[in-house]
């Protein structure tokens, strides 16, 4: 490839969700199993409950970090 070309990649919107899941799955909080993802045109959307700030915390970077996120809307209420 020569020098100033550029790559798009096009995610899809089930393909982002998917990979958020597992994401998600892997940081060993039961309570991120139970978060509703959402994903639109690379507008990712969480909602659901976590059990600390900590936990929100984790959820939101894991989530604003996977590949072909483009926003991320942050609807996670902590239930202490």
């Amino acid at each position: 490839m020569g020098k100033g070309m550029e790559v798009a990649v096009i995610y899809r919107d089930e393909d982002i969700a998917l990979r958020v899941e597992e994401f998600l799955s892997r940081q060993h909080f039961p309570s991120f199993q139970q978060l509703d993802i959402e994903v639109t045109q690379g507008r990712l959307t969480v909602r659901g409950g976590a059990k600390s700030f900590y936990e929100k915390q984790v959820a939101m970077s894991v989530c604003q970090h996977v590949p072909g996120v483009l926003q991320f809307v942050d609807e996670i209420s902590v239930n202490v």
